[in-house]
This record gives C-alpha cells, sequence and structure tokens, in this order.
C-alpha cells in the first residue's frame, strides 16, 4: 500500500491539475506540467504544517507539557536504542522488511 499514494499523485497531476493549470497558462504545457509537479510538494508541506501544529505527541498528550506535569520523565537516547536493539522482535521485523523491499525492487 505504501505506493499507491505515489500512483494516486501521478494520476491526480496528470488528469485533474496539469490541464487546470495549462488552461490557466493559456495552452502552455511546459509550464502546467513544471507547476503541477510542485503542487503535490505545496500540498506535503501543508500537510505536515497541520500534523505538527495541531496533532499530539502521543495519546498522552505533548511531550513537552508532560514533562512539565511531571508525567514523563527524560530517558536516555543510548539506552533506549539498547532495549530495542537487544529485543528479538526488532530484528525478526528488519528481516522481515530487508526480504520484502528486495522483492518490492
Amino acid at each position: 500500500w505504501g505506493n499507491v499514494g505515489g500512483g494516486v499523485t501521478q494520476l491526480m497531476i496528470g488528469s485533474c491539475i496539469f490541464p487546470l493549470l495549462k488552461r490557466a497558462f493559456d495552452g502552455n504545457a511546459e509550464k502546467a506540467w513544471r507547476t503541477a509537479c510542485v503542487f503535490p510538494a505545496f500540498l506535503g508541506l501543508v500537510t505536515s504544517y497541520c500534523v505538527v501544529k495541531y496533532t499530539d505527541d502521543s495519546p498522552k498528550g505533548n511531550f513537552s507539557k508532560l514533562k512539565k506535569q511531571k508525567v514523563r520523565e527524560d530517558v536516555n537516547v543510548l539506552s533506549v536504542f539498547k532495549a530495542g536493539a537487544y529485543n528479538y522482535n526488532t530484528w525478526l521485523i528488519f528481516i522481515q522488511y530487508a526480504c520484502c523491499f528486495g522483492v518490492e525492487i
């Protein structure tokens, strides 16, 4: 499902956005296509801004507020990385993803 977004983006650029921009630029196809290709990047920036501005870091709230309220404690990055590296489930997922990605390419 990860590649569906790229396919939908290309469909929307070619079938919806490009014809509208071509009409807006008085039939200049090159300028319309170049502008249409920038449109998904702009939407990505708007979406990322909205995610950062209007969503929480976790189901319990934002980390900065949780630290101020003493609900969440500071953690050592190295110890968290070590705990993840020593967990065998991490390596099973790693191998599964490596195999899957090789098939995808």
